[in-house]
């Protein structure tokens, strides 16, 4: 949504939260310490001598299981510390089922391994962050330019069939059903997988290199699935136009308040509704607007006109 994107990233204004009057953790703070948990776990993992790493068949031991709910009540505790677990009636809980995933992870991750035929090479794989670590990737767009992005890859692994970068997420894959080879982008809003893609091939020091980007759904609720494609040309040209797409919108000043209706009680976002009563009006404002000509790239890319709805 361009008008979410000028309210944050411009314009700075962002929901204010207190976590005293927050009941329960927040699912953005449970994926951050979910997130932690996973990535302490394997950074141990690679700074053992390799023969000391389990083989892509080999199934994680039972010092590792220890090893990891370990970390998860150490990450846990870090959380409880800050004040952003909510009460502590919840979190008791929640801390209970952030072990149990963290040990359920090993026995999934097991199977991952398997049949993919990897190991893990790289954990929070960070490019264009440090100024002294890996430079931002540049995504070349159709005009002849080229994007420079920076950011964090969860985990790299790699196998004889090539890379797998795998981009965790606690929420459910309900959002990314439709991700696929032909549309791997999510209509512009699931971009990650080939800038990932990109930054895991620079750090190969091959251009070149299969690839494969997946989202890693690692939560009960999202039943360890996994999402993705195999980075290829096709997909790499799709996601290059999409891109063009955005940057030359943000460019010529383009935000228009593109809400979407989450069908349900909750804010799906603040910006588009932040009295949460709704965005049917909003939405009226987008259908007239959407055919404006200076919208109509950004409007074909995020919802596209069913056939003869242009009349």
């Amino acid at each position: 949504c361009p008008w979410s994107y000028l309210g944050e990233r411009l314009l700075e204004v962002v929901p204010a939260e207190d976590p005293s009057q927050q009941l329960e953790m927040s699912a953005m703070t449970r994926g951050s310490l979910v997130h932690e948990v996973l990535e302490r776990f394997v950074s141990e993992v690679l700074a053992r001598p390799p023969g000391r790493r389990p083989a892509p068949a080999e199934p994680w031991s039972a010092g590792d299981h220890a090893r990891i709910r370990a970390i998860a009540a150490e990450v846990c505790a870090e959380y409880e510390a800050q004040g952003v677990t909510g009460r502590p009636v919840f979190w008791r809980r929640d801390r209970a089922q952030v072990v149990a995933l963290a040990d359920r992870f090993l026995f999934e991750d097991d199977r991952h391994r398997s049949a993919s035929g990897t190991r893990p090479a790289a954990a929070e794989h960070a490019f264009g962050v440090h100024p002294d670590g890996p430079p931002p990737v540049r995504i070349p767009l159709p005009d002849g330019r080229s994007l420079s992005l920076r950011g964090a890859i969860d985990r790299i692994d790699e196998g004889p069939a090539g890379l797998v970068v795998l981009d965790y997420k606690t929420g459910t894959p309900a959002p990314y059903s439709g991700l696929s080879a032909d549309a791997p982008d999510g209509g512009g809003t699931h971009l990650q997988l080939v800038v990932y893609a990109f930054a895991a091939r620079a750090r190969a020091g091959d251009p070149a290199a299969p690839v494969r980007s997946e989202y890693w759904f690692v939560s009960d609720r999202g039943g360890f699935a996994h999402r993705g494609y195999a980075v290829d040309d096709g997909v790499v040209a799709r996601v290059t136009t999409t891109l063009g797409t955005i940057v030359r919108g943000i460019e010529e000043g383009r935000f228009p308040h593109h809400p979407v209706d989450g069908g349900g009680p909750f804010v799906t976002c603040p910006w588009c509704d932040p009295d949460g009563l709704g965005v049917a009006e909003a939405r009226r404002g987008w259908e007239r607007m959407r055919h404006d000509p200076a919208l109509a790239p950004y409007a074909q890319l995020t919802e596209p006109l069913g056939e003869g709805a242009a009349g």
